[in-house]
């Protein structure tokens, strides 16, 4: 993967609505996951916005806290961007 995919708008769109999608199929508020994985319930939500790309340390909280892989969560985030560009 690319520098430019890593700070294209779309992938850090894209990171947040799946952040968010696996918290709400946890069954999770922002304030829980927030709580879990001691982060602040602002930050979450600027990530699952899109405006704030989560640091390496952030990133894998928020992981351990779904219970999800960080490799399977930036595989499906690239493949989702990948369709978006390939139908511009």
């Amino acid at each position: 993967m690319t520098k430019e995919l890593y700070q294209s708008a779309d992938y850090t769109r894209y990171l947040g609505k799946y952040i968010r999608e696996k918290r709400e199929w946890a069954g999770m508020t922002i304030e829980n996951l927030a709580e879990k994985a001691g982060i602040s319930t602002n930050h979450i939500g600027n990530i699952e916005l899109g405006p704030t790309v989560p640091s390496v340390r952030v990133f894998h909280a928020i992981c351990d806290v779904l219970n999800i892989s960080p490799t399977d969560a930036l595989d499906a985030v690239k493949e989702r961007v990948g369709e978006v560009s390939i139908g511009d």
